[in-house]
């Protein structure tokens, strides 16, 4: 599928946490293609600063990063400041069991997207996850509740 061809129609400022560079360089270019504001932090604690003075429509979060995973930055994130808890949280890993994914979805991420990333899920769960109700997401990607 050509990249221009899923465009999205609102563009967003999507702060990509990820531990990995290849991983944030490669997302950047996706969301770039899908007409969104891409920026990386290289961390949890990273991307935990810059919510603090920079304002975001999303937030993608990789699984698994050391010393504060996904799920810890979730947290923290959702603890914060107002202003910034209610911002939809898409997580992505290759940990994609059925099982998993559900729980990543009982501790309060709006969607959960699996590696390799393929640009169509990836916009429908980016369309999704910041529509009113976030757990449309997963429907609108293909996605069962189960994973």
């Amino acid at each position: 599928m050509d990249v221009r061809s899923a465009r999205s129609a609102q563009a967003l400022r999507i702060l990509h946490v990820d531990d990995d560079a290849v991983s944030r360089l490669v997302m950047h270019h996706l969301l770039a293609e899908l007409g969104h504001a891409a920026e990386g932090a290289s961390s949890a604690a990273e991307g935990l600063a810059r919510l603090a003075d920079e304002r975001f429509d999303l937030i993608i979060s990789d699984i698994h990063m050391p010393e504060l995973d996904g799920p810890g930055f979730l947290a923290r994130l959702r603890a914060g400041a107002p202003e910034t808890a209610a911002i939809p949280v898409i997580a992505i890993t290759a940990d994609v069991m059925s099982r998993a994914c559900e729980e990543y979805r009982v501790l309060g991420f709006a969607a959960v997207i699996s590696k390799p990333l393929l640009v169509e899920p990836l916009r429908r769960l980016i369309e999704g996850a910041v529509a009113p109700y976030p757990g449309r997401a997963f429907a609108a990607a293909g996605f069962s509740k189960a994973g």
